[in-house]
């Protein structure tokens, strides 16, 4: 598996496994990018501009796109203070491991940078998931809405 800058033709490929992740929330009764609109706050278009910037990043296993992530140097929904590395829009296919492999390469690139922390948000309404990064070592640090999800900020000291 390689994290590396993906191209308008893996917006498509993440976007496409995002949908398939909404689906399974839906199969396994998850309260989270299901229950807040995800594909209309972040349409196939964000994906493809987020490439254009150079900010989208994917897993492959040599073969497709299992999972990808926006990874950002600022973000505004964060309070001042230390420097970090923002993960976003975090998805991999089911059955891979995806997840845990682009976190790990998003914490070395934050310790490669000289940053302090990663960051990311989780919905205030999924607890599995909260438990998932507690687990990855995250601690909660205040909370997040974008329109009608809310979220948990959390990081991760590196």
């Amino acid at each position: 598996m390689k994290l590396r800058k993906g191209t308008r033709e893996d917006a498509a490929a993440l976007f496409s496994i995002i949908k398939e992740r909404i689906e399974w929330m839906d199969r396994e009764k998850l309260n989270s990018w299901n229950n807040v609109g995800y594909l209309t706050l972040f349409p196939l278009p964000y994906f493809e501009e987020e490439a254009g910037k150079g900010t989208l990043f994917v897993a492959d296993d040599e073969e497709k796109v299992i999972g990808g992530a926006v990874i950002l140097e600022s973000d505004d929904r964060w309070p001042e203070g230390g420097s970090a590395l923002y993960v976003h829009n975090l998805v991999a296919r089911a059955g891979t491991n995806g997840g845990s492999f682009i976190l790990s390469e998003a914490e070395r690139m934050a310790k490669n940078e000289g940053k302090e922390y990663l960051r990311l948000d989780a919905s205030s309404e999924n607890p599995p998931l909260l438990s998932y990064y507690e687990k990855k070592g995250f601690h909660p640090n205040g909370t997040v809405e974008i329109g009608v999800y809310r979220g948990i900020r959390l990081e991760k000291r590196v």
